[in-house]
């Protein structure tokens, strides 16, 4: 049985050796043994750099097949890596938790996957350990990446099992992301296993491995470029918060940057950016900084270029077209009420785990409540808190949160992610409960992080408001009939947009079975979380209620086509009809406790732009058409057809036109 175990782990990266370069042969027949030097630490010299898939931030992970076993693990460099290309290797550096009971440490480099590591094109053994659980192995000649690429691996022999450190040796990272090409592992000769691979088979988060290799001799010391940009939507005479994630393609950590903003057609002076309590200390590190971008002077779709053109004080040693990025910047007209949508996923079999999930939409929700009672006392908008809980089926057929698990064919497959997750708005997926910051020790052990994530999401402008009624069609109420109003505020002749629908239920009864509570236990937060402490000394199966549960979707993710008309217009009104059937629906429990959400969806992008929610209401007479489109648009002078849509003169068919019906020809 091979399990994953979570811990801790803290050091500090220190670095490595030089000498000549040799090409890597590739040979199936004979392979070389070359007695490289061990040192404590290797320190790069001038365009030398450590680098590899692995971040060594302090947070591990641990694979291991729990017994005596002899381990081979990889990682490969494609030949046209972007940093690895036309580089030399000078040294391996590679982490354990600890250094007893390993055995026979060789490290080798191979064009293939060998069987053994005697098999591979170049076997380095008798290598000792350097410093604690850190191996630091200089080659005695530095070899240079072929065209085809090169696995650099490592192998070793568990002597003796007495703890987890023994039981799972193999260190990786632990997070959101999973890089392609970064941990191969193989035991006792079996067949080699990805990253993927493991978790296709066995489930979970498999990291990446811990290893790090000294390369050069081509790399630049204050490099650095643009590897993705997001957007923004602002309003006119503000700024906006571009996420800018910048990748380090030098040898030196990135403390300081500057950067210029061409917007309007004019470019800024370089403004300083002070990166020092936020380095970029690996290369090809990644980090994202939030660039201020001000709007345009009229409300439309615009671009912003963002440019690095310093790095540490030196002139920017990328300069290759990759050291800048255009941005989508939206200027509005004003700043649209905010409504932020929350989709909670679990993977099958992290009933554990859907504690977490559970505490912090509690959380979530009552704090937003509050507010949203005492806005509805004062003649306010509805709360900003949307939930839509999305429950996956447990493999294990136990209970995970309700006892009727609800599976529609509109609920596409998403990436699985490690344990569980939610998406905010379907930008940002981060940790439910423990946030975008679940990497950081203090966070993951004192504080409830995903309520800043939902305070940042708060902050964002967008570029539209909706606003929802609904009303039952009969006194069966059989169906819901719902009117959504949506104001933009910018102007364009691209409709790409439509609106979705979720039906979702309060009060709903189910169970978690909190089996898997221990491994949250030895994370240490039942010391200050009592909201949690409470499902751990509880039985194994608790009894709960739900709110936010979905029991019906309509276009959930790509939304209802033609819901939202060209052209678009900023500060005026479209209206949709939209009923919902519930007569074969079984997932339904209580009428009474039904929330209607409407989401506008950015259709080239899959973003949620905005929503709103509103409780069903009480039972009212059949309703036409006429009846639905407010009274201020009455005497508009637009065209609606008879779902309410908006209609241009071409449109063909019965419109309503100030209240009154005719047969457009």
């Amino acid at each position: 049985m091979r399990k994953f175990y979570l811990s801790t782990f803290i050091l500090f990266v220190f670095c490595a050796l030089t000498v000549n370069a040799q090409m890597l042969k590739s040979t199936s027949v004979a392979q070389r043994s070359v007695a490289g030097p061990n040192k404590a630490h290797i320190d790069p010299e001038q365009g030398q750099a450590w680098w590899g898939y692995y971040v060594d931030d302090g947070y591990t992970g641990n694979f291991g097949t729990e017994g005596l076993s002899t381990y081979n693990c990889a990682i490969y460099i494609p030949g046209d890596h972007d940093v690895a290309k036309d580089a030399k290797i000078y040294a391996e550096r590679l982490w354990f938790a600890r250094k007893s009971h390993i055995a026979d440490l060789k490290i080798w480099l191979s064009t293939t996957l060998p069987a053994t590591a005697e098999e591979a094109d170049i076997c380095c053994d008798n290598v000792e350990f350097t410093k604690g659980g850190i191996v630091d192995f200089g080659f005695a000649e530095p070899h240079a990446i072929p065209s085809s690429g090169v696995y650099v691996g490592y192998s070793f022999t568990i002597t003796s099992v007495t703890d987890e450190d023994d039981m799972y040796p193999v260190q990786t990272s632990y997070g959101l992301d999973m890089i392609e090409n970064a941990m191969f592992v193989s035991w006792d000769g079996s067949k080699w296993w990805s990253n993927y691979d493991l978790t296709a088979a066995m489930g979970g988060n498999w990291g990446n491995l811990a290893m790090q290799v000294l390369v050069g001799d081509n790399f630049p010391l204050n490099g650095a470029s643009i590897k993705s940009v997001g957007s923004g939507v602002v309003a006119i005479g503000k700024t906006v918060d571009i996420p800018v994630t910048i990748q380090n393609l030098g040898g030196n950590q990135i403390y300081e940057f500057s950067y210029t903003v061409t917007n309007n057609g004019t470019e800024s002076e370089p403004i300083y950016y002070d990166a020092s309590e936020q380095m970029i200390n690996d290369l090809y590190g990644t980090r994202t900084y939030n660039i201020p971008v001000s709007g345009g002077n009229t409300a439309e779709e615009g671009k912003a270029t963002i440019k690095i053109v310093s790095v540490n004080g030196e002139e920017n040693e990328v300069a290759d077209g990759r050291e800048q990025a255009v941005a989508d910047v939206l200027t509005v007209l004003k700043a649209s009420n905010r409504k932020t949508v929350m989709e909670n996923f679990i993977n099958a079999g992290d009933d554990g785990f859907s504690v977490l999930s559970h505490v912090a939409n509690n959380r979530l929700g009552h704090d937003w409540h509050d507010e949203f009672e005492s806005l509805i006392e004062c003649g306010g908008n509805h709360d900003n808190y949307i939930g839509i809980m999305i429950h996956d089926r447990d493999a294990w057929a136990t209970d995970m949160y309700i006892n009727t698990l609800l599976e529609l064919d509109e609920i596409q497959q998403r990436t699985q992610g490690p344990f569980i997750y939610t998406d905010i708005d379907r930008e940002d997926r981060v940790y439910n409960y423990f946030g975008s910051q679940y990497k950081d020790e203090y966070t993951r052990r004192t504080k409830f992080g995903i309520e800043d994530d939902f305070g940042v999401s708060q902050k964002k402008t967008v570029e539209a408001e909706v606003h929802i009624s609904t009303s039952w069609v009969d006194s069966e109420q059989s169906a819901i009939r719902s009117v959504v109003t949506t104001t933009f505020q910018y102007n364009t002749d691209d409709a790409h947009y439509a609106l979705a629908f979720a039906l979702t239920e309060d009060g709903k009864e189910g169970q978690i079975n909190n089996g898997t509570l221990p491994q949250l236990k030895a994370a240490g937060i039942f010391d200050w979380d009592p909201d949690i402490t409470n499902f751990v000394y509880g039985d194994n199966v608790v009894d709960v209620v739900f709110d936010d549960v979905l029991v019906g979707v309509d276009e959930i993710y790509n939304g209802i086509s033609g819901s939202i008309q060209a052209p678009i217009v900023a500060g005026e009104e479209q209206y949709y009809l939209h009923k919902w059937d519930l007569s074969n629906n079984s997932f339904i429990n209580n009428k009474e406790f039904l929330k209607v959400i409407v989401m506008l969806i950015d259709t080239r992008t899959g973003r949620i732009v905005n929503a709103n929610r509103v409780h069903v209401g009480e039972d009212s007479e059949e309703m036409g058409i006429e009846n639905v489109i407010p009274a201020t648009a009455k005497g508009n002078g637009m065209k609606y057809d008879l779902m309410g849509r908006r209609v241009n003169d071409n449109y063909k068919g019965i419109v309503i036109k100030d209240g009154k019906k005719y047969l457009n020809k």
